[in-house]
């Protein structure tokens, strides 16, 4: 058996997926490096203290980051011998650590699901990588990696048809808040039912949005999903933010799997192989005149191979299958 060093962190279960879909999909054993999981804290205030006054000043080091390449270094060492190295999140370790991996001359695998105009640190690390994708369409095409759009999972497709509200979503608050909660005002004035989620520490008000601010595990966020009949997604836009969003969602992908119609404002989906009038609405400025018309639509099914590509297992496989950059 293969074995990898998946290097990542905890992102709302999606890497235990992952963790899956290596060892089921592609046969690997796994050893998985959290990169949250390793993050140091001072034991003391006196240790905090020395950074500031002697490694900072000094040094020009930071304790913290030479505490958290020394663990990460060390369990690399303890693993021992492996056959590749694959990455998501790159930018949450350390150049000294991918340097380092890169001197064992092993296949190494990287793969964004943010894009850069998102998190623009995440440039710094293409070049330790043989092998990189991405599920943003242009930048793949400018920085000549794989286009790989986000999967769904085959063992979250809804089974039952039994649905408690047309659309469903969850988020975090923050910019997109107002453009759901208009889109809620919409949906309420013509008698939809919806389920919209917003977690916010905050205490926010809102008469069409459901405002907790309680954390909601992946296996209940399906659960919300299997009852609904479509999918809302809301994504951080060039338009909204400076820093934004070109791919889509996860959100998107279960949609897909779930064969529920999509109300979004990625625009870019509209260069997807997925786009449909039927089955996708891109919210803008004339949302309110267009929106009764898509509702009235029926659901056009997609071909057997679109399902497919979009499937968790064709997304890992397509990862490993593939020609350096």
């Amino acid at each position: 058996m293969k074995k990898i060093v998946y290097l990542s962190y905890e992102f709302m279960g999606y890497e235990k997926e992952v963790i899956k879909l290596l060892e089921n999909v592609m046969g690997f054993e796994v050893y998985f490096i959290d990169a949250l999981k390793y993050e140091y804290k001072y034991k003391n205030i006196f240790e905090k203290i020395l950074n500031n006054l002697y490694y900072k000043p000094l040094y020009k080091k930071n304790l913290k980051d030479i505490m958290f390449n020394k663990t990460i270094l060390n369990k690399i060492e303890e693993i021992g011998e492996v056959d590749c190295y694959f990455s998501i999140r790159a930018d949450k370790f350390s150049h000294e650590i991918f340097e380092y991996i890169r001197k064992k001359n092993k296949p190494m695998y990287l793969h964004h699901w943010d894009s850069f105009s998102f998190i623009s640190k995440q440039l710094e690390f293409l070049k330790y990588f043989d092998y990189i994708s991405s599920f943003d369409k242009k930048e793949a095409e400018k920085y000549k990696m794989k286009f790989i759009p986000n999967f769904y999972l085959k063992d979250n497709i809804a089974r039952n048809k039994v649905y408690d509200y047309e659309f469903f979503t969850i988020m975090k608050y923050d910019k997109r808040f107002s453009l759901l909660e208009e889109l809620g005002k919409v949906l309420k004035e013509k008698s939809i039912k919806y389920k919209f989620i917003v977690i916010s520490s905050e205490n926010i008000k809102s008469d069409y949005i459901d405002v907790q601010k309680d954390y909601v595990p992946l296996n209940k966020t399906y659960e919300f999903l299997s009852k609904s009949r479509g999918i809302v997604e809301i994504g951080h836009t060039k338009d909204m933010d400076e820093k934004y969003q070109g791919g889509a969602s996860f959100r998107i992908a279960d949609a897909i799997g779930n064969k529920q119609k999509i109300i979004t404002n990625y625009s870019f989906i509209r260069d997807y192989n997925i786009y449909n009038g039927n089955n996708i609405f891109i919210l803008e400025e004339d949302f309110r005149v267009n929106l009764s018309n898509f509702l009235e639509k029926n659901y056009e099914e997609y071909p057997k191979e679109i399902y497919e590509s979009y499937s968790g297992e064709n997304w890992i496989k397509t990862i490993f299958i593939g020609e350096k950059k």
